[in-house]
C-alpha cells in the first residue's frame, strides 16, 4: 500500500501489479458543518399590571380640578351650568366609576331701577318741564331731581338723575339721538357748545324761532347726557337741561337811540324821553334789589314772583348800580342792570329770558 498526493493509502500499482485503466479517484469533501447561531432575543410579552390606588387617585383629582375650573369660568361667563362627568378606569377585575355632579350656577338675577338708593322712590322719567316735552326716554326709566334749578350769565340749568334698564350705555345713546333728531334736535359737541352749557359727553341742541315775527332772535336749549354707568342690566345718567338767554347785551338810550326792546323786535318797551325813561304800551317793571351774588345772582324764578307796574321808570331806579325788572309788551321777563347814567344817556346791560323750566 502507498499513500497518494492526497494522504490517503491506495493499493500498489507498481511492477506486477494489475493495472487498471481507471484513473484514480479524488475524494470530494464536504464543508466542515458551522454551528447554527441562536435565534435573535424576543422581547417579553408586556406585563398587564393593574392600576395603582395611587394612579387612579390621582386620575380623580384631576378630573375634580378640572371640573371646579369649568364651573368657576361658566359663574363668570354669567351661565346657567349644570354638568355631569363620569370618569372610568378598567381594572382586572371590572370598572369603577366616578361621578361627580356640580350644582346648577345662576347668572345674578336681573335688577331694576327702583333697586338703586337713587330711584328708590323715583317717578317716571321726565324733563320735569312743559318747555321740553320734545325729549323722550327709553320704556320704564326713572327720573330724580339731581340738584336744584340753577343759572348762570342768564342760562338756567336743570340736572336731572335717570336710570333705564334693560338697555346698555351705547344702546341709551343711539335711542336717544334717534328720538331726539327726529324731533328736531342736533347733535353737537362739547366743544362747540356754549362755555355756560353742561355737556361733557352726548349733546343736543335746538333753535327754535322767535313767537314775536319782527325779533330775528331764536330760542335755544341743549341737552347733555353724561356719567352713563352700568349696573348689571341697567345704566344710570344725568341729563343736564339748559335754556340760553332769549335777547341779551348792552344797549344806550339817548336822542339818537331813545327806543329800546327787550325782545329786540319792532315793540318798544323802554323809551328815552327828554331825560325819561318811560314804559311804552303794555311794558310794564319792578324794582331788584340786588343779593350778595349781585346782578348775576338773580334768577328767572325771582322775576316771576315781582308784581310789575308803572308807566315810567323813577329816579331812584334809574341810578348807576341799581337794576329793574322789566316785563315786556311780548309778554317775557327780564332784567337790566344800569351801569351808566347821565342827563344826556343811559346805558345798561339787559338779559331776557325765553321761559323758563
Amino acid at each position: 500500500m502507498a499513500r497518494d498526493n492526497f494522504g490517503e493509502t491506495q493499493p500498489y500499482q507498481g511492477p506486477g501489479a494489475s493495472f487498471s485503466a481507471d484513473p484514480p479517484t479524488r475524494p470530494v469533501y464536504e464543508p466542515w458543518p458551522q454551528p447554527a447561531s441562536p435565534p435573535p432575543p424576543t422581547a417579553p410579552p408586556p406585563s398587564r399590571r393593574q392600576p395603582s390606588i395611587l394612579v387612579i387617585a390621582l386620575s380623580v383629582s384631576i378630573v375634580a380640578l378640572a371640573v371646579v375650573l369649568l364651573a368657576v369660568l361658566a359663574t363668570q361667563r354669567g351661565n346657567t351650568v349644570t354638568r355631569m362627568l363620569s370618569v372610568t378606569s378598567t381594572t382586572g377585575s371590572g370598572s369603577s366609576v366616578l361621578t361627580t355632579s356640580l350644582p346648577p350656577t345662576s347668572s345674578p338675577a336681573p335688577i331694576t331701577c327702583a333697586d338703586l338708593p337713587t330711584f328708590a322712590h323715583a317717578a317716571p322719567a321726565s324733563t320735569q318741564s312743559s318747555n321740553f316735552t320734545d325729549v323722550a326716554f327709553p320704556p320704564d326709566s326713572l327720573s330724580v331731581s339731581a340738584a336744584a334749578d340753577s343759572e348762570s350769565a342768564g342760562y338756567q340749568h336743570r340736572s336731572l338723575a335717570l336710570c333705564s334698564p334693560n338697555i346698555s350705555a351705547t344702546t341709551l345713546q343711539t335711542v336717544l339721538n334717534q328720538q331726539l333728531v327726529a324731533d328736531g334736535w342736533a347733535t353737537t359737541t362739547p366743544q362747540a357748545n356754549d362755555e355756560h352749557v353742561t355737556c361733557d359727553t352726548w349733546c343736543w341742541k335746538k333753535t327754535s324761532p322767535s313767537p314775536i315775527s319782527s325779533s330775528t332772535s331764536q330760542i335755544t336749549r341743549f341737552i347733555g347726557v353724561n356719567n352713563a354707568t352700568m349696573h348689571q342690566n341697567i345704566v344710570s345718567y344725568t341729563v343736564d337741561l339748559t335754556i340760553a338767554p332769549f335777547t341779551a347785551g348792552t344797549w344806550t338810550l339817548n336822542n339818537n337811540t331813545p327806543n329800546f326792546s327787550m325782545d329786540l323786535a319792532a315793540t318798544v318797551d323802554l323809551q328815552w324821553q327828554a331825560g325819561q325813561i318811560l314804559l311804552p304800551n303794555a311794558a310794564l317793571a319792578a324794582p331788584l334789589t340786588l343779593p350778595a351774588g349781585g346782578f348775576d345772582a338773580v334768577h328767572f324764578p325771582m322775576l316771576r314772583t315781582l308784581a310789575y307796574s308803572g308807566t315810567q321808570l323813577t329816579t331812584s331806579e334809574v341810578q348807576t348800580g341799581t337794576a329793574i325788572a322789566l316785563k315786556g309788551n311780548g309778554g317775557r321777563l327780564g332784567k337790566i342792570l344800569f351801569t351808566q347814567v347821565s342827563a344826556n344817556a343811559v346805558t345798561f346791560q339787559w338779559i331776557t329770558y325765553p321761559y323758563g323750566f
